[in-house]
């Protein structure tokens, strides 16, 4: 107890303790973040009204996100509901189902006697730019149109629209995204338009910030070495040079890591990836020149 006593102050263990305390609570913050993108909320401006009962239920959940090519992906789930169904499985009637997908089919088919199955459909992203990684913003519509055919009173087949009671399983987080708000714009008999808005998850800008902020303290360090070579004289070692040319390369390697990032040239890369190589590099082309300038003990 003396040896240790003597060995640790009260200085060091109040440190300690201090240090343990911003750990814990940092990783709770870190984790009710976690817990909060994992989180499956129900979407509350979407008219969910039942009074007819003979409708078609459609369960929609995003499943692909492609912030280049500008596609966002909808699983649709649709499940008939009243007179459009005999046995709760299968289709009294034929039902067509039209959307606004941009890629593959736009019109889905469903025969009579038939089950209703998944179908998925692409829509497109527009207002934004991913370039602008990690504050990117990102817009995309959804259409949904749902016919029948029937016959009048004169014994004319016509076309009809249902009624359509959407069901949303929209995560808070998907493939480093998040859902902003989920809007009903239009909605008329068989016909719904939905606007979804989304953006980057807190945990993507949380970790880009990380990485950007480590960007410029190794741009800092290296800025206070080769200052102290330069304007204090001090002596050049040759593990520097190892030091700096190898960071040359790491750099664009840790920029990497940025979870989902796109190609060199987002907004994240001006913020800090750029200038963080440019001083690097800078630092080592002044460093082996003052090398070079400073006259060295001569061989004999």
């Amino acid at each position: 107890m003396q040896i240790l006593s003597k060995n640790i102050t009260k200085k060091e263990i109040v440190i300690a303790v201090i240090t343990m305390i911003i750990l814990a609570l940092l990783f709770i913050l870190q984790f009710n973040i976690f817990i909060k993108e994992l989180q499956k909320e129900p979407v509350v401006n979407i008219d969910a009204d039942e009074s007819n009962p003979d409708h078609i239920k459609i369960f929609m959940q995003v499943t692909g996100i492609d912030p280049v090519k500008g596609d966002l992906q909808i699983r649709m789930l649709p499940d008939p509901e009243g007179n459009l169904t005999e046995d709760g499985y299968t289709l009294a009637k034929d039902v067509t189902i039209y959307t606004n997908s941009n890629s593959g089919r736009n019109e889905f088919n469903f025969a009579k006697g038939k089950r209703m199955n998944p179908f998925e459909v692409t829509v497109e992203m527009y207002d934004g730019f991913v370039m602008e990684y990690p504050y990117d913003k990102h817009t995309a519509d959804a259409e949904l149109y749902v016919t029948s055919q029937e016959k009048d009173s004169a014994g004319q087949i016509k076309t009809v629209s249902i009624p359509i009671v959407k069901k949303t399983n929209f995560t808070t987080s998907i493939q480093g995204y998040k859902f902003t708000s989920v809007n009903e714009v239009v909605t008329e008999q068989g016909y719904t338009y939905l606007q979804l808005k989304l953006e980057r998850a807190t945990s993507v800008k949380m970790f880009s910030w990380f990485i950007m902020l480590l960007f410029w303290f190794i741009a800092f360090a290296v800025i206070l070495v080769v200052a102290s070579i330069v304007i204090r004289k001090r002596k050049i070692e040759y593990s520097m040079f190892a030091f700096l040319s190898a960071m040359l390369f790491a750099l664009p390697a840790l920029r990497n890591v940025q979870p989902f990032v796109p190609t060199i040239g987002c907004l994240a890369d001006y913020i800090a990836f750029f200038w963080a190589e440019g001083i690097v590099a800078a630092g080592l082309v002044v460093m082996v020149f003052t090398w070079l300038k400073r006259p060295g003990a001569k061989q004999t």
